[in-house]
């Protein structure tokens, strides 16, 4: 079984090395972001081709095996002109798959992010608005197997600073998932946020604030959730030291069920997206969050999450990318039972840049969930072997 994988990866790679390769020289002497000029912006064509191999494709403990072939066409359109700066980016991810071939999805996705004011630096007034509409084909933890759904989020950040050492953000957001099969549930939430801010320098802040969050399932043959949680927290953002830049926030908050029954949940809140460099071609990531979910099976979730990824540059053009995570997820559906998981996952990869705009990656995944429900106990290899090209 293993040497037919290593064949099979083998193969695709020296395509894949190939293809990308005769694409890359094509294309070393052209600037990115300047194939086409438009409205005093630049359009880029962006395209990605993969193969991969999944020893358990519905993740959970059924452990069915496939391969599958990836073609991401996409264009993405920069204006840096006048008062706003706008980033579009639209395009399509087509899966082929040799076996499960009905999980065969074609996956449309876009964005529009604009903010204001289009200069760097410090302003007193700033805006930040984005809209995202996207497909999307994959397994889904939450309930153990592949899912295919709709998934809209619109959100608006406003910034004023009155002084030059305080300031005042106003946040909201919405955001809905709607699920192709249709035993899942519908999701809908609606999230507003102010936070006050203390400015020490034009790369370190710290802040204070309160978010509020309501959440909703439509419950399809299962009683709805109407979940609100109020959120008190505090946090830094910035360059934390010369070479560690990034956010932390802890706080407290609560989570009410409405007429579902269920008692309050009081629970700790934690977050961290962190960046150290701790020498020139190295950059290691951790991630950490402690937050409220929703299932689209109409369970309240609460799960903690870590992970930490290294970004090491070996030899001009290659850097291998190692990380390690850890998930440990309740999910609650106020029935008395409740379903536990513990998440483990470690990858190791290679990133090789064949001209300036043309890479080729090759990576193994290996996930392994441990739950107190047989059905979602699993193990799972994932290969891939991808390229990309942009001009």
């Amino acid at each position: 079984m293993l040497v037919n994988v290593i064949d099979w990866v083998r193969k695709r790679l020296l395509a894949t090395l190939w293809i990308l390769f005769c694409a890359g020289r094509m294309h070393a002497d052209q600037t990115a972001y300047g194939l086409v000029p438009l409205w005093d912006g630049q359009v880029t064509v962006h395209g990605k081709v993969g193969a991969a191999y999944d020893s358990n494709l519905f993740g959970n403990a059924t452990e069915e095996a496939d391969q599958s072939v990836t073609v991401t066409p996409a264009l993405e359109f920069l204006r840096a002109a006048g008062v706003l700066n706008l980033e579009a980016r639209a395009g399509v991810e087509v899966i082929r798959f040799m076996d499960f071939t009905d999980q065969d999805t074609e996956d449309f996705f876009s964005a529009l992010t604009l903010s204001y004011p289009n200069r760097p630096g410090p302003n007193p007034r700033r805006i930040l608005g984005g809209v995202v509409w996207r497909q999307k084909s994959d397994v889904n933890e939450n309930l153990g197997t592949r899912t295919r759904s709709e998934l809209f989020d619109l959100e608006l950040v406003v910034r004023y600073d009155p002084t030059d050492q305080f300031g005042v953000r106003l946040s909201g957001r919405y955001g809905t998932e709607r699920f192709r099969q249709g035993e899942f549930s519908a999701i809908d939430a609606w999230t507003l946020g102010i936070d006050g801010i203390r400015i020490h320098s034009d790369h370190l802040e710290t802040f204070v604030g309160y978010r509020y969050r309501r959440s909703e399932t439509d419950g399809r043959d299962r009683p709805s959730l109407e979940l609100q949680d109020h959120l008190l927290r505090a946090g830094v953002e910035g360059e934390l030291s010369p070479k560690v830049v990034g956010q932390a926030a802890l706080g407290i908050q609560n989570r009410s069920f409405g007429d579902s029954g269920q008692s309050d949940a009081l629970r700790p809140f934690g977050m961290a997206t962190l960046g150290w460099t701790p020498r020139y071609g190295s950059r290691v990531t951790l991630r950490g969050q402690k937050d409220f979910d929703v299932a689209a099976d109409d369970r309240s979730v609460d799960s903690t999450a870590v992970s930490v990824a290294l970004n090491q540059r070996v030899y001009r053009g290659l850097s291998i990318v190692p990380s390690l995570s850890y998930e440990n997820v309740r999910l609650d559906r106020g029935n008395g039972r409740t379903r536990t998981d513990d998440r483990y996952g470690a990858g190791v990869g290679a990133i090789y840049r064949l001209a300036s705009e043309t890479t080729v990656e090759v990576r193994y995944f290996y996930l392994n969930r441990e739950s107190n429900e047989p059905f979602f106990d699993y193990k799972r290899h994932i290969f891939n072997v991808a390229g990309a090209v942009s001009f």
